[in-house]
């Protein structure tokens, strides 16, 4: 069984942050937030998410769980969405 912890308390944090605290807890894996009022959003979802990935992936924390604002399955921002989960190696997606 693998822990992460929800990292939408540590927005204004570096993405090194992150990761430096979620290890400090014991922690290697985190539930990143993909929303308008973060650093990675819909919008610019396919160029940061990966980058986002790789730089905790260094830090020996790894994405488990992308959190998104997607509520409706035909939007198209789902398809970005989708595809740079792919690209970032999050295996799973939670919706709304």
């Amino acid at each position: 069984m693998k822990f992460a912890l929800f990292s939408k308390f540590m927005r204004g944090l570096s993405i090194e942050e992150v990761a430096s605290k979620t290890r400090a807890l014991g922690l290697s894996a985190v539930e990143f937030p993909v929303r308008g009022e973060f650093e990675c959003n819909l919008e610019n979802v396919g160029k940061t998410l990966p980058s986002v990935a790789k730089r905790l992936h260094t830090a020996g924390v790894e994405i488990v769980v992308v959190a998104s604002d997607i509520k409706e399955a035909d939007r198209k921002e789902g398809d970005y969405l989708y595809e740079a989960c792919r690209e970032a190696g999050a295996p799973f997606v939670r919706p709304g």
